[in-house]
C-alpha cells in the first residue's frame, strides 16, 4: 500500500500542534482491511494530493489520524499544519500518499 483514497469534506477544528483538522471521507479499497489502513498511517510522513485545474496539487507535510465513528464508519482526520485549508476544495477526490 502506498496511498489511500479519500474525499475531502471540511475543516472541523483547529489543533494546537497539527493545525486545521480536515475531515476526509475514506474511499474503501477492498484489497485492504481498515486495520491495515490504520497501520499504514502509523508509519512515516504523508502528503494530501488531488487533481487541480493545472494538474496535481500536493499539500505536505500533513499529519494523519484514523478513527471509527459511533456508527462504525471509518474516518480520517488530516492535520494540515502550516498549510492553508482554503487551497483544498470541498468534495474533491483525493489521496493520502506516503512521503519517502
Amino acid at each position: 500500500m502506498n496511498k489511500v483514497f479519500c474525499k475531502t469534506k471540511s475543516v472541523i477544528a483547529e489543533h494546537a500542534k497539527a493545525g486545521p483538522l480536515l475531515d476526509v471521507e475514506y474511499v474503501p479499497d477492498l484489497s485492504y482491511t481498515w486495520e491495515q489502513v490504520t497501520a499504514f498511517f502509523k508509519q512515516g510522513k504523508f502528503a494530501l494530493k488531488f487533481e487541480g485545474p493545472e494538474g496535481v496539487v500536493t499539500v505536505q507535510p500533513v499529519q494523519v489520524e484514523t478513527a471509527t465513528s459511533l456508527t462504525d464508519q471509518p474516518g480520517i482526520l488530516v492535520g494540515l499544519g502550516q498549510n492553508d485549508p482554503q487551497q483544498i476544495p470541498r468534495g474533491v477526490r483525493a489521496w493520502l500518499e506516503q512521503l519517502n
